[in-house]
């Protein structure tokens, strides 16, 4: 529960953080990342939470006080998050986890511009599934709903190397991490938007995704019995066309329980020429806002509404967040806007998105969900 601060230290604290952000930001963004996460950590930071009944929304039987939540990957550490959530999300995400830390920093660069980030991401930066057990098991006491992000950082060392072979080590290490984090979290992720690790090859080998999707559901119920949290798969912005309706008949026959929409675009030469980038070959943040919009579409076009979906890509204000609803998304998760635009980023959205919910004559924000299609389907 998040404790209101209104005397005028903190006050002080609070518009002399954000001046300084600000001023950074305009000077060095990547300067201001590191500056925001320190104000976090410091607690330097607050923002009265917006709360409106037209935000709340039931998912997995749970009710969330708003569809705006802290995207996988903003801390990967377990440093941040359950602050932030103070400041008016309604969920967070934890990783992505892999078996094995990694703890090399991923390399990140701001399009000022653009409001993106261009991103050099070898692996799935984290701290190893034991250590991340314990962080989830330290903060049970705290009723954020949460969800753990979890993926596989291993590679074929040999081109010849049999696929299906190296799958049965992704399998093994994607069991072991279910195992440790099932009962202690919301619902569960399998990541597999990563742009060069193998284990996104599963998108087109539906038969290695069936079994391990298999395996990964009788693994929840054997250690969550009670809570069996949700599995969820994450979708990356370039999956093919082609491939979506073969990619939801494998959801459904296996009965996952739903979607995210979201991960990296390759940073075009277009974008390399305009923004003077080498090297760093994916792009997130605010340019992703149509793509993927476009894909939340054709997943709802077949979808309609079986499973929920999450669009987790290019949200940077209300309006965004309610293009997405629209589209078919149910829930929202933001990561490059925190960056940007600072801690005030969830209040700003949701007091956005209740306003065009109610003027849209909606009663909350599942009469919303998919309203495009509806309206083509009329």
């Amino acid at each position: 529960m998040s404790v209101k601060k209104n005397n005028n230290w903190d006050i002080f604290r609070k518009w002399n953080f954000l001046f300084f952000f600000r001023l950074i930001q305009k000077i060095n963004p990547s300067w201001a990342r590191r500056f925001l996460y320190l104000g976090i950590a410091d607690h330097s930071i607050y923002e009265e939470p917006y709360e409106n009944p037209i935000l709340n929304t039931i998912m997995f039987s749970k009710m969330f006080p708003n569809p705006v939540g802290i995207a996988a990957g903003f801390d990967p550490l377990f440093k941040y998050n359950d602050i932030l959530m103070d400041l008016g999300f309604g969920f967070e995400e934890f990783g992505t986890i892999t078996d094995a830390p990694a703890m090399i920093e991923t390399r990140l660069s701001f399009l000022t511009a653009q409001k993106g980030l261009s991103i050099d991401a070898r692996e799935f930066e984290n701290m190893g599934v034991v250590a991340s057990q314990k962080a989830l098991i330290a903060r049970r006491h705290l009723p954020h709903l949460v969800g753990v992000n979890f993926g596989s950082n291993f590679e074929f060392s040999d081109k010849s190397f049999d696929v299906s072979t190296g799958f049965v080590n992704i399998e093994r290490e994607l069991v072991s991490i279910v195992q440790k984090t099932a009962p202690y979290c919301d619902y569960l992720v399998l990541n597999l938007t990563h742009p060069i690790l193998p284990i996104s090859s599963l998108l087109v080998n539906l038969s290695l995704l069936k079994s391990i999707l298999r395996k990964l559901k009788q693994t929840i119920l054997r250690v969550a019995p009670i809570s069996k949290p949700p599995l969820l798969v994450k979708i990356p912005l370039d999956v093919t066309p082609a491939n979506i309706p073969l990619l939801i008949d494998v959801l459904l026959e296996e009965e996952i329980d739903g979607v995210i929409i979201g991960g990296y675009l390759n940073l075009d030469k277009e974008n390399k020429k305009r923004t003077g980038r080498r090297g760093l070959g994916f792009l997130a943040g605010a340019p992703l806002n149509d793509a993927s919009t476009q894909v939340i579409e054709q997943f709802y076009s077949i979808l309609q509404g079986r499973i929920p979906i999450i669009a987790s890509a290019g949200v940077f204000t209300g309006d965004d967040a309610f293009e997405k609803i629209k589209a078919g998304a149910n829930l929202i998760q933001i990561h490059s806007a925190i960056l940007y635009e600072g801690p005030s980023i969830a209040r700003k959205i949701n007091t956005r998105l209740a306003f065009l919910l109610k003027t849209s004559g909606y009663k909350n924000v599942a009469d919303a969900v998919g309203a495009n299609f509806k309206k083509t389907s009329l």
